[in-house]
């Protein structure tokens, strides 16, 4: 059993398994790099530090949203009245009527142990799904790492979908799916 995270001792214990659940990023094509990027320290090279690689998994929209996706609910903790709106789903009374919100709560604003620090994820344009996520190879629009290494993940697929390198810049990542026929991809650039 743990708390809900509201910035306090704990106070409601929520069972562990009530808070499994996959995350997604709905991150334009155009801003991979940024997105990885965004959490680098090259000073601190601990994986904490550096929460995001580029290596990864895209799937489109539709489907994530069809296996039950939801975006995140990103609250600041500093408003008292909407904190203790959430603190209140974990009050043992409503378990079983807010366990499949629960997973989808996320505060921002001072760090519980460090409230002189901030801490803002809003900019991930987080997704969760509750629970596990299943999926075929059919299901990836693409997968993503370091250029070096497209020819060998591709292979480890079967070739079963396309990996690309977030690093590109728009113009090669754009003649790369084209030359790929993955014409409805370069369009959303």
């Amino acid at each position: 059993m743990i708390g809900v995270n509201t910035g306090r001792k704990v106070k409601m214990n929520i069972p562990v398994s009530w808070l499994k659940s996959v995350c997604f990023s709905e991150t334009p094509l155009r801003e991979l790099k940024s997105f990885y990027r965004a959490t680098q320290d090259e000073k601190n090279w601990t994986f904490k530090a550096n929460k995001y690689q580029k290596y990864g998994l895209a799937f489109h929209a539709e489907f994530v949203r069809g296996r039950g996706g939801q975006p995140v609910f990103y609250y600041d903790r500093r408003n008292i009245p909407i904190t203790q709106s959430v603190e209140s789903l974990g009050h043992p009374d409503l378990h079983e009527k807010t366990k499949a919100i629960l997973p989808l709560c996320e505060p921002y604003g001072p760090k519980v142990l460090e409230p002189e620090k901030e801490i803002d994820f809003r900019w991930e344009r987080e997704w969760r799904v509750v629970g596990d996520f299943q999926f075929a190879p059919k299901n990836v629009a693409f997968g993503i790492c370091d250029e070096s290494q497209i020819e060998k993940f591709e292979g480890l697929v079967d070739n079963a979908f396309p990996f690309l390198d977030p690093d590109w810049d728009i113009d090669k990542l754009k003649t790369y799916l084209e030359k790929r026929n993955l014409q409805a991809l370069a369009e959303k650039l």
